[in-house]
């Protein structure tokens, strides 16, 4: 999938101009920021999505830790090289200026979606919404129940232990008392807090933390780039709709409050067991997360997808109709014949080695909202020899299923000008899996 790894990219680049702006501010060589700018600059090229951190990094070497003028220079340079360079060798290839402003016109008219707009309304927590604050507040106050009963259970445990003096037998009986706490313990605690949406609440969370904090640098900084990365999921981070990749600095920024600045701010706590009982609490939450995933990979996403690309595993409600597609389509389409699959497909080029002409390739509800008739005008241009329409629900943008609910002129279109052929389904007779019809391009009259 090109996003995760144009995200993978991103977010690494991001990570290092935040890295390397901390160290600027702390020991103030130029180099830093200029390495800061530079890796910001790698970061916007491969996704924008960590862009709202530049006008931080300009705030720095312009105002509040300003370089020297030469510096500056090179700090400019450093940021825009990268992006110059990418988009240099775009225009090499062929793109042109008016490729260039068609481009941004479309992004225009893409972002201004009323589909899109419902996607990241209702899925991602850009905005506001009652439903979206209410979950927000349902999870993080079953969040911090759990977690605290946890925390202070633990806590009593580390806390009785500290006031023994060391010795084998006390280490002895601290492991087999601790194995007997996580033994008995309700599982029903960990299992609550260690769902993909049990973390909606870090973008606020570090907020709050960074007011009292903020005359820390250093931390006030890293709170900042974690909440600036993610905005477009402030109200409610889900690891299912790209949260995984807006995390790293808000998880890191809460564990070093709990860790660090609590006992500091409560000088009464104990600083050992208050920090034994953070690393087996954190340390417990983190296997959980990973062993229910790795359950849940196991259960679900078992079932294999083989081609002359590889192997990957998926649900069988994928697996089994992408096989039978690309099965379809290596036996029954020449080598030379073109295909478009609507609504997505891009998948089924990858996997087929097969290219799909023309300008559109997803014809999901937020694209065929703005694009309907320029997507008619570039079939009619292009003219694929097959189209592929499948029953792939598609209602995080609102409308369910092609042709049904949306895209009708360029469904009438395509049956128009197109014989239909055949259905290609899994065979296991359930609507949970997808199916595709198949057209082919009428002959010239």
């Amino acid at each position: 999938f090109p996003y995760s790894y144009s995200m993978v990219y991103a977010l690494s680049s991001f990570l290092a101009s935040v890295l390397f702006c901390l160290y600027y501010v702390e020991k103030t060589g130029p180099v830093f920021l200029i390495l800061s700018a530079l890796f910001m600059g790698i970061s916007m090229a491969c996704k924008i999505d960590f862009m709202l951190f530049s006008p931080v990094l300009f705030a720095i070497a312009f105002y509040f830790k300003p370089l020297g003028l030469k510096n500056k220079l090179f700090f400019l340079l450093s940021f825009a090289l990268v992006p110059v360079l990418s988009w240099g060798a775009l225009f090499l290839q062929g793109l042109s200026v008016g490729d260039f402003l068609h481009y941004l016109q479309s992004m225009r008219e893409f972002v201004d979606s009323e589909a899109l707009k419902y996607f990241y309304s209702s899925h991602t927590g850009l905005y506001p919404t009652p439903v979206i604050l209410y979950g927000l507040k349902k999870i993080s106050f079953e969040f911090i129940y759990n977690f605290s009963i946890i925390f202070a259970v633990f806590y009593s445990f580390f806390w009785i232990f500290h006031k023994i003096p060391d010795s084998k037998s006390k280490t002895v009986l601290q492991v087999i008392c601790f194995m007997v706490l996580y033994i008995i313990f309700p599982k029903n605690f960990f299992k609550d807090i260690g769902e993909v949406i049990s973390l909606a609440w870090l973008p606020v969370s570090t907020t709050i933390i960074l007011l009292p904090c903020f005359k820390d640098k250093k931390f006030a900084l890293v709170a900042l780039a974690g909440i600036l990365a993610a905005v477009k999921s402030y109200f409610f981070i889900n690891l299912n709709v790209f949260g995984t990749f807006l995390i790293p600095l808000l998880i890191l920024v809460n564990l070093v409050f709990i860790f660090d600045k609590v006992p500091k701010f409560f000088g009464f706590i104990p600083e050992k067991p208050w920090k034994n009982t953070c690393f087996t609490v954190i340390f417990l939450l983190g296997l959980v997360f990973l062993l229910s995933n790795v359950n849940y990979a196991a259960q679900w996403h078992k079932y294999p997808v083989e081609t002359g690309r590889g192997k990957i595993y998926t649900a069988k409600k994928w697996a089994l109709p992408l096989n039978k597609l690309i099965t379809y389509i290596d036996n029954k389409i020449p080598g030379g014949k073109t295909f478009l699959v609507m609504p997505e497909g891009l998948m089924i080029n990858f996997l087929t080695k097969r290219e799909s002409p023309g300008w559109f390739h997803a014809f999901t509800p937020h694209f065929v909202e703005k694009f309907e008739e320029k997507m008619i005008y570039d079939i009619q241009k292009n003219r694929p020899d097959y189209i592929f329409i499948t029953n792939q629900e598609t209602d995080d943008y609102y409308f369910k299923y092609f042709c049904k609910d949306y895209a009708k002129g360029l469904c009438r279109y395509i049956r128009e000008n197109y014989d239909y052929l055949e259905r290609v389904e899994t065979g296991e007779g359930d609507d949970d899996f997808l199916w595709a019809d198949v057209y082919v391009e009428k002959p010239p009259a």
